[in-house]
């Protein structure tokens, strides 16, 4: 799956592939749940102590790590154009929040 991401990098969206990736990469590592995957919020993201705050089943806050090549493809992705003012971690190519 991460080698269609890199190829859609590479060969056909660029944007598109790096976010793909970012997606894959964070749900293989941290083991959250996919509506936990799909709310992420940039305001819960703590990329210095890479991690980030979770509400889970039952309304649980819980903090997650971020690590290795989940955090180097999320930082990638995030560096991206993105519009101002907006929390949504993933966004469709054309800048609105990616509806799962």
């Amino acid at each position: 799956m991460l080698s269609v991401c890199e190829q859609d990098i590479e060969h056909r969206n660029r944007y598109l592939g790096i976010r793909n990736k970012a997606i894959v990469s964070v749900f293989i590592d941290t083991g959250l749940r996919l509506s936990e995957l799909a709310g992420m919020k940039l305001s819960e993201l703590d990329p210095k102590l890479h991690q980030i705050r979770v509400m889970g089943k039952g309304t649980k806050l819980r903090v997650v790590p971020l690590n290795g090549e989940a955090m180097k493809a999320l930082k990638r992705y995030l560096s991206q154009q993105r519009r101002p003012g907006g929390d949504e971690v993933w966004l469709t190519d054309d800048g609105q929040p990616l509806s799962w």
